[in-house]
């Protein structure tokens, strides 16, 4: 017997693409096409929970904290009951409120807020995504805060690779992470490492940011002069008084403060070659010292031989 066909099931369209053709589409194709829809919500459930998220962020850039942390909460509580914990309006106001704990410097609770959002994040996103990188970003700052250099580390290095299969190898935030793992690394004693990643930032902001440029050189010139090497310390603090002399004028305060540490470091290098030519000086007698005595000792045995 012949199968039974069911009026009312979808039959699949081959569209033929016609090159040259005015109209590569018929009337036809246009009206079987189907819309496939993976999700469908109502945008007025999310409505109130976004309006008072809103005012949370306003509280929070007037410095309100207590009030913003209350919003978000009653934003969270709201939405968890109507969606649930799994949903990306969930996850904004999760993020925001972690965005208030730093802003108020509360490191705990921001912390356990920022580690909730990620987990929503990378299950809702994945892990190439905007939301995943700036919780890398947060979590980097907060296992700082906390003193443990090697988890910020970690999270740092994941937020540069994200940004880079993201925005690309060139991307200006780069620029952000090579100044801030530079900074990580200095404070735990790797200067080698540290002074790498401020001279990778530095070679990106030459041409593109010479305001950016000049602070990297500041940066760099206050390591310098931390390890004792004052010369290099005061080529760096001239690049970066000649940029913000030209840039923002001999009479302002950056570059009246810039001047000020380059005739410091400069003293500082003069003095340094005033010791290592005074030590040279007393090697030198004390080298022509020895030869004269061993001399004398030359010339007092041969006396005594003859």
């Amino acid at each position: 017997p012949e199968p039974k066909t069911d009026s009312t099931a979808f039959t699949q369209t081959t569209i033929t693409l016609v090159p040259g053709a005015k109209s590569p589409f018929a009337l036809d194709d246009v009206m079987h096409l189907l819309p496939i829809v993976k999700s469908s919500e109502p945008e007025i459930i999310f409505g109130d929970a976004r309006q008072v998220l809103d005012m949370a962020r306003v509280h929070m850039n007037q410095g309100r904290d207590s009030v913003a942390y209350e919003l978000a909460n009653e934003a969270l509580n709201w939405l968890q009951q109507i969606v649930g914990p799994m949903h990306k309006e969930f996850l904004n106001a999760t993020n925001l409120a972690t965005e208030i704990f730093i802003h108020g410097g509360d490191v705990m609770n921001a912390f356990n807020n920022c580690t909730n959002a990620i987990c929503l994040a990378v299950q809702l996103k994945g892990l190439d995504n905007l939301d995943t990188l700036r919780c890398h970003m947060n979590l980097s700052s907060l296992f700082h805060a906390r003193r443990d250099y090697i988890s910020a580390v970690q999270h740092m290095l994941a937020a540069k690779y994200l940004v880079q299969l993201l925005g690309g190898y060139h991307h200006p935030e780069i620029v952000n992470i090579y100044i801030k793992l530079g900074g990580m690394f200095c404070e735990i004693g790797g200067w080698e490492v540290g002074l790498k990643c401020l001279e990778q930032a530095k070679l990106r902001t030459e041409t593109t940011d010479p305001t950016k440029h000049t602070d990297i050189c500041v940066n760099l010139a206050d390591m310098m002069a931390r390890l004792s090497m004052f010369g290099a310390a005061a080529e760096l603090q001239k690049q970066a008084y000649m940029l913000a002399k030209f840039y923002r004028g001999g009479k302002d305060n950056k570059t009246i403060e810039i001047k000020q540490m380059l005739e410091t470091y400069m003293r500082a290098d003069l003095e340094v070659k005033k010791q290592v030519h005074e030590m040279n000086l007393a090697k030198a007698q004390q080298a022509r010292a020895i030869e004269y005595k061993a001399l004398q000792d030359a010339e007092e045995a041969k006396t005594r031989v003859d």
